[in-house]
């Protein structure tokens, strides 16, 4: 939306946004609030800097703090909290069902690469969920040695199937 602003109102170039765009990626912190700055200055100056950025960020501010407030008013009514009870296997369950439709397109992937990388996989997971099971490791420790595992392996063990045409479509 930004973009489009950007170029329908006359602010800039293609050129300028993406030189911009760029810019804001390559700095750290926060994508969005670094072009929003970038633009306000480029528009106004400083003042501009100043309006972009609390056009962006008040908002978002001004609502969670009345939310915090409101529930901070109503944390301890009975009903509130069987709700905040009942959250918990709510998410647990929209992260699984989130993590079946992001993985459902790897897997088919795996299945034409062959049964060898599909035990890869596989036991790269279980390895990695015994090792956070266990306790006591970290889980960027176990992500990072699951990628270099899973990176190693999958280089050692060819691709049975796959062709250029079908990698495309998954």
């Amino acid at each position: 939306m930004i973009h489009q602003v950007c170029i329908q109102r006359g602010w800039m170039t293609e050129e300028e946004f993406v030189r911009n765009w760029a810019l804001a990626q390559i700095s750290p912190g926060v994508n969005l609030v670094k072009l929003t700055v970038l633009l306000g200055h480029r528009l106004r100056g400083w003042p501009g800097l100043i309006a972009a950025n609390a056009g962006l960020l008040l908002p978002s501010s001004l609502v969670t703090v009345l939310m915090t407030a409101g529930f901070s008013a109503i944390r301890d009514q009975p009903l509130v909290k069987a709700v905040m009870r009942g959250i918990l296997p709510a998410t647990i369950g929209l992260g699984l069902a989130m993590a079946v439709q992001m993985g459902q397109p790897l897997f088919v992937r795996a299945v034409r690469e062959g049964p060898a990388r599909i035990g890869i996989h596989v036991a790269v997971l279980v390895s990695a969920a015994l090792l956070l099971g266990a306790g006591g490791v970290s889980p960027v420790v176990v992500l990072l040695l699951a990628g270099a595992v899973t990176t190693l392996l999958l280089a050692m063990v060819p691709a049975g199937n796959s062709t250029p045409e079908k990698e495309g479509t998954a």
